[in-house]
């Protein structure tokens, strides 16, 4: 904890980096004599480690790209350190109590800092920040999908200008851009709440960062390196998310049983996706507690209608399993990881359990993928 004192104020790019610096040094004090299983320590914490990563010095570009969620994610730790000042009793000496009207202004002086910044830096300069043709395509990508935010109409629109500027230097077509596609500095993993892993990538609960400031729980996976590694991973998975882009959006179809995709991210380390939180848990899960036992044909009836939206897609599930059907809040069965039957094929083939797995698979697999599956081992 006596690290506070040491932090290289320096390195704080703008005021409110600055009040946010203050307040925490200012509970110091009080949360230092604490348990480390206290709540207002365990608080604390997080609020600490989540400020050193606002104070990393990210690329220009990618912190106009930011500016948005930025602005937010100071707001989100100052509310968490009046929760912890309130619990501590610590209000009556804490220098940002009244942080709000000062919280307006530092945004605003933030946009003015990078767009001055920007205007005093050429596109080779904004380029050179980058190390890899992924970084900048991703930070182009998050600075286009901020085009779409409520900050000011002047300040988007001197946004837009860079983006293109950018574009026109480096000489790339523009980078694809998908309705799906979320900037991943939008998405905050809560590591202590792991949900489990699949054949092809980690799960684990959070929260998204919505366009107007408001958070929303959603479940987050994370695939596996050796999976994103390979050269064909990333076209089948922008595919399969299309797909399922394409699925949500369909208004002749009933979305009621299919779990619903926020967005994700293809390109950086890592990919992930970004769904609903079905807070009941798998389908195993919820009809083991013999309260709920009697809703079994409820439950499959469910399980047939998101078939059926999927079938009339003429998409085929691919992994049709407990830990693949869902709960959702109301008793609602969502079907999830449907069609990444290749991804998960994928993952299986580079695995060093592959024998294993293509066994256990076949148990739930359609015929129509086992006939693929054989025809591509022919090839």
């Amino acid at each position: 904890m006596t690290q506070v004192r040491s932090f290289p104020v320096d390195r704080l790019n703008y005021k409110d980096s600055r009040e946010l610096y203050d307040r925490i040094n200012y509970q110091h004090d009080f949360v230092a004599p604490l348990a480390p299983e206290s709540p207002p320590k365990r608080k604390y914490i997080n609020v600490l480690v989540r400020f050193v990563k606002l104070t990393h010095r990210d690329a220009l570009l990618l912190r106009l790209a930011t500016s948005n969620s930025t602005r937010y994610l100071v707001r989100e730790l100052h509310f968490a350190l009046d929760g912890i000042a309130a619990e501590l009793g610590a209000l009556g000496g804490d220098p940002g109590m009244q942080w709000e009207e000062a919280w307006g202004r530092a945004v605003s002086e933030q946009r003015r800092l990078l767009v001055q910044l920007a205007m005093e830096s050429n596109e080779r300069m904004l380029v050179n920040e980058f190390r890899g043709d992924a970084k900048l395509e991703e930070a182009l990508m998050t600075l286009w999908a901020s085009l779409e935010t409520n900050e000011p109409t002047d300040f988007l629109q001197f946004k837009r200008e860079v983006y293109e500027q950018v574009r026109r230097f480096t000489e790339i077509a523009g980078p694809n851009m998908f309705d799906w596609y979320m900037p991943r500095q939008n998405v905050v993993i809560d590591r202590e709440t792991r949900i489990g892993n699949g054949t092809f990538g980690d799960v684990w609960r959070g929260t998204l960062l919505l366009q107007n400031g408001e958070k929303q729980n959603v479940v987050i996976k994370q695939l596996y390196k050796h999976v994103t590694s390979d050269i064909n991973s990333t076209e089948l998975f922008t595919n399969q998310l299309g797909n399922w882009h394409n699925l949500m959006t369909n208004e002749n179809i009933s979305k009621t049983n299919i779990l619903k995709l926020y967005g994700a991210v293809h390109i950086g380390d890592p990919q992930l996706y970004v769904c609903e939180d079905a807070v009941n848990g798998d389908l195993m899960t919820f009809l083991s507690n013999e309260e709920n036992q009697s809703l079994f044909w409820l439950m499959f009836l469910q399980v047939a209608q998101g078939l059926k939206a999927l079938h009339s897609q003429g998409m085929v599930h691919g992994g049709l399993k407990c830990t693949n059907i869902l709960v959702a809040e109301g008793n609602v069965v969502k079907l999830s990881d449907f069609g990444f039957s290749f991804i998960r094929g994928l993952s299986i083939e580079l695995s060093n359990h592959k024998n294993k797995a293509m066994t256990e698979s076949v148990r739930w697999k359609p015929k129509e993928m086992l006939q693929e599956t054989t025809m591509r081992s022919r090839t």
